[in-house]
């Protein structure tokens, strides 16, 4: 008891001496001491009167500058004031690092990254053995997603200084981003090995397995992350333990977890509104899957799904919110098959892994329901069914009473279905040309008297149905009546589209081999400001993406693309470099669209026309379109061209299912200085006509074009889902 008296006899003494000393303070210097003291027992907004007052008594200012913007930013944490400071007191002694080099953490923290990167590059430059410069540059780097910058910078850490193991994070961390999975893997374990109670990186490590689908491993180290929290005050590792868990479907030891972090943790990520998708995903997890009860957890999965739709785009969006989306899929996929719906568990599964290839479960639960699914077929006894789509079928174009003139032709048009494909149609004994999807397109004659068109369509179990059409000429009398066979081309519609866009522009590269671009951005601002301004888009219904990743894009495009329904129509728009690539039979080529974190040659990390037609394969839209700007961009896809040249009325455009790709050229390089933009913005901006098909659109400019770049116009269907409709544009 006699000590701790002693004790607070000390500080009290220790302060009356301070504040005596203070209040008896006469010259600059005496105020700077005082306000030192102060500073080191924690008063800090004493101290920074002290360092006021110490600034009106002399010109020798810059030493006190530098503490009083140490006290703003080491201890308020105000950091504007404190590179108020830094600055005045850099400004008078332009020697002084350590003000350049606390001002630059003073701009990382308040996000002013290009002003932090010059300060951390005066300490590379002067103090090039010391490791704060290039540590605080990599930082910035990484957060900017400039991998090589930031890896090359932390590199420099690791040679002058072997045992940091912030630096062999955060360079793991880039290897992570650039999906050199190996390497990254290495540098966590060094950081481990130079400290094994370095929680963040058995955390990190444990994401990074988790990404490569490493699921038992993953576990292990968010363990290990776990254990070592004894304090319980990080929540990161308890919440990310679910995801492996539930890959693996342990459910109940998930549950578990997810209890312990509700009951003992802080709140974590998954409580913020931009995780709300996620924290819906793991209650799916560790309550409806723990009771198998998988038709309530397919719709709370679905809830999951819709509110990572509603995701306001100023939310984090960044892969690890994108790779719980791909959770959702997988998870639903599960349910599916669960419930013995096994072309729905197929469909989800390979959404899933269109997103996330590194996942191995679902590979297997892929073929699995594959194998079920073809068993299914091999006993199919069922027929196909022919949709005709054109002539209609309620028309007079196929009644007996039909006024036909001998001489005209007429389209025919419909789609086989069947669950295990279609294997032929034939007209009146003759093969048609019959796309994946069922669809077939042809003209006929029509003769004098009544001609009768027989379509039989056959499936790959060799099941087949048909169907007859009868069209007549006749003599009746056509006074009264509209033109035969003619559709009304009022231009109006039935119905008021609903449209959305999913607009990209790539214009920075990661890769460095792969060169910049300047047009992209400025061609996507004019589309998106033609499209909201004067056309059916609003800005709720239409993203924009800039610089964009792999699974961003996939991501957007999938996200947009399911939530739409039968009288929505969806414009994905497409600026950045186009790839060809020579397939092995040296005959033919694909064509890939090369998005922002791609690997030169890496046709792995490229945007693939089946990685695109996936994405929006499972959509209920009523029409899609597709605008590529791009080199090589009319090799994405093998459509079958229009078999008739006769202009389709906008009703009868509208009418069918569409999905089709509008692209600047074919097997060509095409300019950064966009032609095909400019005419495409032109005619939309000059078309007065209130509804507008795409062919119509472009007939205005087609040949213009051709004759001012030498470059050929593609338009013609995507083969996943085209029923020979058109999108239509309908201006405001």
């Amino acid at each position: 008891m006699k000590n701790i008296l002693l004790l607070k006899l000390s500080v009290v003494c220790a302060v009356f001496l301070l504040s005596f000393n203070l209040a008896n303070a006469q010259t600059a210097q005496q105020y700077l001491d005082a306000g030192n003291t102060l500073f080191k027992n924690g008063q800090y907004d004493q101290a920074i009167a002290s360092y006021s007052k110490a600034l009106t008594l002399t010109r020798n200012k810059a030493p006190i500058y530098f503490a009083r913007g140490h006290a703003y930013n080491l201890g308020k944490r105000q950091f504007d004031l404190a590179i108020e400071d830094y600055n005045n007191a850099i400004e008078l002694d332009p020697t002084n690092l350590t003000a350049i080099g606390e001002r630059g953490n003073c701009y990382y923290v308040t996000q002013y990254y290009d002003l932090a990167i010059a300060d951390y590059s005066v300490w590379t430059t002067e103090q090039p053995n010391s490791t704060f410069g290039f540590y605080g540059r990599g930082n910035i780097y990484l957060m900017k997603k400039m991998y090589d910058s930031a890896i090359a910078d932390y590199t420099n850490v690791i040679s002058i200084n072997p045992k940091s193991k912030a630096a062999y994070s955060g360079r793991a961390n880039c290897f992570a981003s650039k999906r050199n999975y190996d390497m990254a893997l290495q540098d966590f374990t060094q950081a481990i090995d130079l400290d094994p109670n370095f929680g963040d990186a058995y955390n990190n490590r444990g994401l990074l397995n988790m990404a490569m689908g490493n699921y038992e491993d993953a576990i292990s180290d968010y363990k290990k992350a776990i254990s070592l929290d004894t304090k319980r005050v990080a929540p990161y590792a308890i919440i990310n333990i679910i995801g492996p868990l539930a890959h693996l479907h342990r459910f109940t030891e998930a549950a578990g977890y997810y209890n312990d972090y509700k009951t003992k943790y802080p709140q974590g990520y998954i409580e913020s509104p931009a995780w709300a998708f996620f924290k819906k995903y793991v209650e799916v997890v560790t309550t409806d899957l723990v009771k198998n009860d998988f038709t309530t957890a397919l719709k709370n999965l679905d809830a999951a799904e819709k509110l990572y739709n509603a995701k306001s785009q100023t939310d984090s969006n960044d892969d690890g919110q994108k790779r719980g989306y791909t959770s959702i899929l997988a998870m639903r996929g599960y349910a599916f098959e669960q419930l013995n719906k096994i072309q729905e568990a197929g469909d989800a599964y390979e959404e899933a892994l269109l997103l996330n290839k590194y996942q191995p479960d679902i590979i297997d639960a892929l073929e699995r329901v594959t194998k079920k699914r073809d068993a299914l077929l091999v006993n199919d006894d069922t027929p196909p069914t022919i949709n005709i789509l054109e002539p209609v079928t309620n028309s007079r174009s196929i009644s007996e009473q039909d006024d036909k003139v001998a001489g005209t032709k007429q389209h025919i048009r419909g789609q086989a279905i069947d669950p295990g494909g279609i294997k032929s149609v034939m007209l009146n004994n003759k093969y048609l040309k019959v796309e994946e999807n069922g669809y077939f397109d042809t003209v006929v004659d029509i003769n004098p008297g009544v001609n009768v068109f027989t379509i039989v369509a056959t499936d790959k179990n060799a099941n087949s149905s048909s169907k007859n059409l009868q069209i007549e000429t006749g003599t009746k009398d056509k006074t009264n009546d509209a033109p035969a066979n003619q559709p009304d081309n009022s231009g109006e519609l039935s119905t008021t589209p609903v449209y959305h866009a999913v607009l990209i522009a790539e214009c920075d590269y990661a890769d460095k081999n792969i060169p910049s671009l300047q047009g992209p951005r400025s061609d996507m601002t004019d589309m998106y400001n033609l499209l909201v301004n004067h056309y059916g888009f609003l800005p709720a219904n239409t993203d924009t993406l800039v610089n964009a990743s792999k699974l961003s894009i996939e991501t957007a495009m999938m996200q947009m693309a399911n939530a739409m329904g039968e009288n929505d129509n969806l414009l994905i728009f497409y600026a950045g470099h186009g790839e060809m690539i020579p397939n092995s039979d040296d005959k033919t080529e694909d064509g890939y669209l090369v998005p922002q974190d791609a690997i030169l040659g890496n046709t792995f990390t490229y945007l693939s026309s089946d990685d695109l037609v996936k994405t929006i394969k499972h959509s209920k839209a009523q029409h899609i379109l597709f605008i590529a700007d791009a080199c090589f961009a009319g090799q994405l896809f093998r459509g079958i061209p229009s078999s008739s040249n006769i202009p389709i009325p906008v009703a009868i455009a509208y009418k069918d299912k569409s999905r089709k790709l509008l692209a600047s050229g074919n097997r060509t390089v095409v300019p950064d200085k966009s032609k095909f933009i400019e005419d495409l913005r032109m005619a939309l901006q000059e078309n007065r006509a209130p509804y507008i098909t795409v062919e119509q659109l472009i007939d205005g400019f087609r040949d213009k074009y051709t004759n001012d770049t030498h470059l050929s116009l593609q338009y013609y269907p995507i083969i996943a889902d085209d029923l020979g409709g058109q999108f239509v544009f309908m201006r405001k």
